[in-house]
């Protein structure tokens, strides 16, 4: 026998939505390992697990592509880290950053001002450069900020930052 429709007022609905974004935004990537989990989703919206810092949605990534599922990266800046001078009070997934990771950025400014780029413009192409990346989502502070980040995705990357950054950064067990 069919069962009635549950009607929930608007705060319940409101409460009912909060709790699924809760539980989705504690989601690591290894949660959706199941089989036929990706293929619930149309889009999978990735944040702050795809950048020059941290790869650990490679695998994600491969498996929503093998799925026909889109792949959006977000934050590809990793909280403005990689897009701002290394400065006191920089902050990696809205946190200090720890030591290894200051060091890092370090090597990354140090080794895109040898080319003459940015790092802004290392990391945002790092993910739109990926074809596995449907489209790459990232904040910004202020419209001015805008510009600097249409400039940083047109400068040309030489293959050699490239391949010194991949030697330097890349996990062993990374693919893509």
């Amino acid at each position: 026998m069919p069962t009635a429709p549950v009607s929930l007022s608007l705060a319940d609905r409101a409460a009912v939505i909060r709790a699924q974004v809760d539980a989705l935004a504690e989601m690591e990537p290894r949660d959706l390992d199941g089989a036929g989990a990706l293929e619930l989703f149309d889009v999978v919206l990735n944040h702050n697990q795809y950048t020059l810092l941290d790869r650990s949605a490679d695998s994600l990534i491969d498996r929503a592509v093998a799925s026909g599922v889109a792949f959006v990266n977000a934050a590809p800046y990793a909280s403005g880290i990689l897009a701002k001078p290394l400065a006191a009070g920089a902050r990696y997934k809205y946190r200090a950053p720890d030591p290894a990771i200051v060091e890092t950025v370090r090597w990354l400014n140090d080794v895109c001002a040898s080319f003459g780029v940015p790092l802004a413009a290392l990391a945002v192409q790092f993910s739109t450069r990926d074809p596995r990346v449907s489209s790459t989502v990232v904040g910004v502070s202020s419209p001015e900020r805008i510009d600097a980040l249409v400039q940083n995705e047109a400068i040309e990357l030489p293959q050699e930052l490239w391949d010194a950054v991949e030697a330097r950064l890349r996990p062993p067990s990374s693919t893509g």
